[in-house]
């Protein structure tokens, strides 16, 4: 009798484990966004906790920030700097970690020249160079940002060889 009590009794708690273990491995709680600079080509992160796939967020973390050397000559040349931010990328994860859901957008033209490309264009570059370059990205159509960019991967390559 009792092992059929016992029995009974594991049924439900089984069943309510299921409910809460199971979700856990396809509902997303995590959201990890990034962005670019569309003028320095820095980095901005930021994670979201949230429940499902359209929730707003319940909290937000501080958001972290890479900047590009192009932004740190920017600072010693006007104190400061006013950034672009360009959304590029969202990854939804789950209470476990696991990417459930992934989310692009379109790219500034600068993207291509982040990180130790940009650090190389502006190692290689005047400060006449680098002013033109920050004018046509902040003020250039895109077809000339493009344009820029390909110029300034280019000179970031030609110490390679």
């Amino acid at each position: 009798m009792m092992e059929t009590t016992t029995r009974s009794r594991m049924g439900p708690i089984i069943i309510a484990v299921l409910a809460i273990l199971v979700p856990s491995f396809v509902v997303p709680v995590q959201r990890e966004m990034g962005w670019i600079d569309a003028v320095t080509a820095s980095k901005k992160r930021q994670t979201y906790v949230t429940f499902g796939f359209d929730m707003q967020p319940l909290m937000k973390t501080t958001p972290t920030i890479e900047t590009s050397p192009l932004a740190d000559w920017l600072v010693q040349r006007e104190g400061k700097i006013e950034f672009d931010w360009r959304h590029v990328n969202g990854t939804l994860k789950t209470i476990w970690g696991k990417p459930v859901g992934y989310g692009h957008d379109r790219s500034p033209p600068i993207y291509p020249l982040y990180g130790d490309l940009m650090k190389d264009f502006v190692s290689l570059s005047s400060d006449e160079d680098l002013l033109h370059f920050v004018e046509i990205m902040r003020h250039g159509s895109e077809e000339e940002q493009e344009a820029e960019v390909n110029a300034a991967i280019q000179k970031a390559l030609s110490h390679v060889d």
